[in-house]
């Protein structure tokens, strides 16, 4: 049965989530999400090193081969492994994987990631101090962890936009509800570096209430504790109470609307091809989200060497197309036709292809040239 509202300590009357998953209930997030994390995981990873000033490919390390097995045999594939971390980072703004195995340099060969309703994080002076996994604590060095929109805990893109674009009342509300426990009854504002008698847990209280009510800074103790579950759970209890509309959640991620099947009332923009409507996608929506995994990536690798995803993976173009620019390809001498016939994945041509070519078209070594006109 569904739970009736509550009132909180101020009486006004609150409907708390129902879940930490609960934000992903909407279509339209999920669908964003796994539209982003679906992309972005599905562009290849290539590892380059600069020589004389030209990125040449060189081989890939471990972890950008088989991050992690479940079992002997077993490995995730990068692609499942960008996937799934992207889709932490858009729902929590954190991607947190336990680091296994290091190579010769000491950077990390296996990552685990977990799910991040089971991270902890410990903050003291801005920085993270602790893990918490299922838990247990984790030296900070045995962490992988990719943020989003903060530091040092990430923000996911709704409590991003809540805290930035709406009004102060309302961003106000929302910390309330993120960090003070208000909307959600095991949320809690934890100082574990000491107990707390309850004359200092009111006097904590009412800092707290008094900060965020005028939109100024809360200044707290040495150790408080980041929950996702609570986050993920005020999320959505924001998402209700905003009656946030599907261009506008879409607008949160970066995902145009028409992608996640939302119908927009108007729009004048017309693509001439596939490849046109990939390219705008690419460039105006996936382009920044791509260089932060990038960069981070790039941290994987011993330097010089860095990561990119390959992008041209999504530019896809009808046959016309790609014959058009593969021709221009080799006649201004960028390509030659081994390499245009590698990338539709057909061998180099044989010496009868080459002498078939030439009966057909003529041997352009041997043709005389042609006099100019007096």
């Amino acid at each position: 049965m569904p739970t009736s509202p509550r009132p909180d300590r101020t009486g006004q009357r609150i409907t708390p989530a129902p879940s930490a998953s609960s934000a992903l209930r909407h279509s339209v997030v999920w669908a964003a999400i796994h539209r982003k994390a679906s992309l972005i995981s599905s562009m290849p990873v290539d590892v380059y090193r600069r020589r004389d000033g030209v990125a040449i490919e060189t081989n890939k390390p471990p972890v950008l081969v088989s991050p992690w097995s479940y079992a002997d045999g077993h490995p995730e594939s990068i692609a499942e492994w960008l996937y799934s971390s992207q889709v932490a980072l858009e729902s929590y703004g954190n991607s947190v994987g336990v680091i296994h195995s290091r190579d010769a340099l000491g950077l990390p060969s296996q990552i685990e990631l977990i799910q991040p309703e089971h991270v902890r994080f410990t903050v003291r002076r801005r920085r993270i101090v602790e893990y918490r996994i299922h838990g247990e604590v984790v030296p900070p060095a045995n962490i992988w962890h990719e943020r989003m929109y903060g530091a040092p805990v990430g923000l996911s893109p709704i409590a991003h936009a809540a805290l930035t674009l709406f009004g102060a009342d309302m961003a106000a509300q929302f910390a309330a509800a993120w960090f003070g426990g208000d909307a959600i009854p095991n949320a809690i504002l934890r100082n574990s570096e000491r107990t707390v008698d309850k004359t200092a847990a009111d006097a904590v209280k009412a800092r707290f209430r008094e900060s965020v009510a005028t939109g100024d800074l809360f200044v707290v103790g040495k150790d408080w504790e980041y929950n996702p579950i609570q986050a993920k759970a005020v999320e959505s209890a924001f998402i209700d109470m905003m009656d946030l509309s599907d261009v506008q959640l879409c607008r949160f991620f970066g995902v145009p609307a028409a992608e996640v099947d939302v119908a927009v009332k108007s729009s004048t923009i017309n693509y001439a091809n596939i490849q046109q409507a990939n390219l705008q996608l690419l460039v105006k929506h996936l382009g920044p989200a791509v260089d932060r995994r990038e960069d981070a990536l790039s941290a994987l690798t011993a330097r010089p060497r860095f990561v990119k995803l390959n992008r041209s993976s999504l530019l896809a173009m009808d046959d016309k197309t790609r014959a058009e620019v593969n021709k221009i390809l080799i006649d201004s001498r960028v390509k030659t036709p081994s390499e245009v016939r590698g990338k539709e994945d057909l061998e180099p041509l044989t010496p009868e292809q080459v002498a078939e070519f030439h009966a057909v078209f003529g041997n352009p070594n041997k043709q005389t040239p042609q006099k100019a006109e007096a």
